[in-house]
């Protein structure tokens, strides 16, 4: 092969492979824009009007306040901390007539207006006494959260054994309040 129709190969190669190299890349860079635009579809169906999400906010700012001003009322005879708390839990145990066995404070967690108490229980008690007592706990005076209940025997007796994880939810004191 003379220099020439070596050098008209090498172009052409060279050609080729370009235009090769160029159609994955532009391939690629389609599919990658075609999945952004799906992506991008299904984002704007979930998307909320304006006037929706204006209206949910407001929703949530009111419940927000109403929770709030709850939160701040309903510890009558409590105080607004932790100890009001587990004060709450030894009356409304006392009023069930269910013995506590032990109470395990947790480590509280400050939110922007809420405080979280995270509290476990022991109980002993008769089964209608043990629902009573839940039933005291979440519509007592302190808005609570019971996140998990273990439940067992006390031995041979008919007392029920029972483990309780809960979250109790009062105003968080601001410095100088």
């Amino acid at each position: 092969m003379d220099a020439k129709r070596k050098c008209a190969v090498l172009i052409s190669v060279a050609v080729i492979v370009f235009f090769a190299l160029a159609s994955t890349e532009i391939a690629e860079r389609a599919r990658d824009v075609i999945g952004l635009a799906s992506e991008l579809r299904v984002k704007q169906s979930t998307l909320l009007p304006l006037d929706e999400a204006l209206e949910k906010k407001a929703d949530l700012l009111a419940r927000k306040v109403r929770l709030t001003s709850l939160l701040a009322s309903s510890a009558n005879a409590f105080e607004h901390d932790e100890g009001g708390v587990f004060e709450f839990v030894s009356k409304e145990a006392q009023a069930s007539s269910v013995q506590l066995r032990a109470v395990t404070p947790g480590a509280s967690q400050e939110l922007e207006e809420i405080t979280e108490v995270p509290f476990g229980l022991d109980v002993v008690a008769p089964y209608h006494r043990f629902a009573e007592f839940l039933n005291r706990l979440e519509t007592g005076e302190f808005l609570v959260s019971i996140r998990k209940i273990t439940l067992g025997r006390e031995g041979l007796a008919p007392a029920l054994r029972a483990s309780v994880n809960g979250v109790a939810y009062v105003p968080t004191r601001k410095p100088g309040k």
